[in-house]
């Protein structure tokens, strides 16, 4: 780990979800949560049209959302522009998901062995927690994705997902919309994740990071993370963070 010292008292942690503090097959999870999805309308749409359109848009709002609109009506928008059927058809398949088909996807998350122990210290330490995942999918499926790696009893301030988010990583205002949430500030904020693009980029806004490389996902970034590891360098690292009033 790098042998860097937190000296400033840290008040807010980020912890971002998939390869983080779980493990997802990514590669089969995005196309199976599609199919899923797509055979959850009462008249389902064009199969390989809609996963186009699906993937185009989650491109489209981690390179270039302007926060006109949410992120789960962005989605709602271009399908009625896609398809020209109502939003509410959306809607209405997303729900049938959530309710018939989500956990067909849990063989896909498995849990790591220290991440519990590493969100519990954080809790002890009474520090604001948040699950800052990138808000492409629905609320029930990232409160499923805590569940199935045994992470969903938290009092989390914020889980993030895309029906009341505006942003995605790795864009500084999804960060700034975090922290204007939870009441936080950048100078006693860490963000910890696996992706030196979307989950450093949160340094852009004065953020320390930590770059947690058990499942490292490497892109051209700009940004060097302050602080690196693996779990266990991460669970000593919580461990000795210097937190106001502990």
């Amino acid at each position: 780990m790098t042998h860097s010292i937190v000296e400033t008292p840290v008040r807010t942690v980020l912890f971002d979800l998939d390869g983080t503090l779980i493990d997802v097959d990514m590669q089969r999870f995005i196309p199976l949560y599609l199919h899923l999805l797509a055979r959850s309308f009462t008249r389902p749409p064009d199969e390989e049209r809609f996963s186009a359109l699906m993937l185009d848009c989650t491109q489209r709002l981690l390179h270039g959302a302007d926060g006109g609109c949410s992120n789960r009506d962005y989605y709602l928008r271009a399908f009625e522009e896609e398809f020209s059927r109502p939003a509410v058809e959306f809607s209405a398949a997303v729900e049938c998901f959530c309710r018939c088909h989500m956990d067909k996807l849990s063989h896909l998350v498995t849990a790591h062995p220290l991440a519990r122990a590493i969100v519990e210290r954080c809790f002890s330490s009474a520090l604001t927690v948040v699950i800052a995942t990138n808000p492409v999918f629905p609320q029930p499926l990232v409160q499923a994705r805590l569940r199935w790696g045994d992470l969903a009893d938290f009092p989390y301030s914020l889980i993030t997902s895309y029906e009341h988010s505006w942003y995605c990583k790795p864009n500084p205002a999804y960060f700034s919309y975090v922290l204007n949430k939870v009441g936080g500030s950048a100078a006693t904020s860490i963000m910890v994740g696996n992706d030196t693009e979307h989950d450093l980029s949160a340094a852009a806004i004065g953020l320390r990071t930590f770059l947690v490389e058990t499942w490292k996902i490497e892109r051209h970034s700009r940004f060097t993370a302050d602080f690196r590891g693996n779990h266990d360098d991460l669970y000593q690292f919580i461990r000795t963070l210097p937190v106001d009033g502990v």
